[in-house]
């Protein structure tokens, strides 16, 4: 419990000071006062971990690090369903984008992973693969879940679920890729809502769901504060706003 207090502490810490300005310290506050973080260090759940690697990720990209493709790899078998990840790291790739840097950056993530994944593997084939793959594919929805598959809780809808959670992975993606989002931010916008739509219609559990959270502070951190946004912005959204509240005459 000590040794996952620290990453979370350290977490913290990437995120407040992963650029400078107020919304770093309030999404620092946010992810350290959150209900369940306590919950996850009393459970002894290894999430604290996992927003560790999240963050350092994140405070790398945004300082153009050349230790963020290591730092990916981590973060990517870090939770098995990370993995479904892997596409999202070209917005961490330094700009200008080109096919060899983007090749580089996966080819780096991929020996971190293999690094990490390949004694265990020789150690045991089978079991790894039925320890980390087989058991979490054959686990029927639980009524504890939080998500859309426990309203019906019949055993066919198990392969439906994934079906959709898969389907709501791709849209999201889509998305992110139609609007060209590049960046830290956007990584870590697209990750939470990823997250959300997956674990929605999949197996979610509130641990899976404060990946989600920590990810949505790390947005919170990466945007920009009140106080820099242009004047005319601000004056035109008040103006939205006040004509929508106008009453229909």
């Amino acid at each position: 419990r000590h040794a996952l207090l620290g990453a979370l502490l350290l977490a913290a810490g990437l995120l407040v000071y992963i650029r400078p300005g107020k919304m770093p310290l309030l999404a620092g506050a946010i992810l350290l006062t959150f209900s369940r973080s306590f919950e996850l260090l009393e459970s002894s759940w290894t999430e604290p971990v996992v927003v560790l690697l999240l963050m350092a990720t994140l405070f790398s990209a945004a300082r153009r690090s050349r230790w963020t493709p290591w730092l990916f790899g981590l973060l990517l078998i870090s939770k098995q369903h990370l993995i479904l990840a892997a596409p999202l790291g070209l917005m961490l790739v330094a700009s200008p984008v080109s096919m060899r840097s983007a090749i580089r950056f996966y080819v780096r993530s991929a020996v971190v992973v293999m690094l990490v994944v390949t004694p265990f593997v020789l150690w045991n084939p089978g079991a790894f693969v039925t320890s980390v793959i087989k058991v979490h594919l054959a686990l029927a929805p639980r009524e504890d879940s939080l998500s859309l598959a426990t309203l019906f809780g019949a055993s066919n809808w198990q392969g439906a679920a994934l079906l959709a959670a898969l389907a709501g992975l791709a849209g999201v993606y889509v998305i992110a890729g139609w609007r060209r989002l590049h960046g830290p931010g956007a990584f870590a916008m697209t990750l939470a809502s990823a997250g959300f739509v997956f674990f929605m219609f999949g197996k979610g559990f509130m641990n899976y769901y404060y990946l989600v959270s920590a990810a949505t502070c790390a947005v919170l951190a990466l945007s920009p504060d009140f106080k820099d946004l242009p004047a005319r912005s601000i004056v035109a959204e008040s103006m939205a706003a006040e004509s929508l509240a106008k009453p229909v005459r």
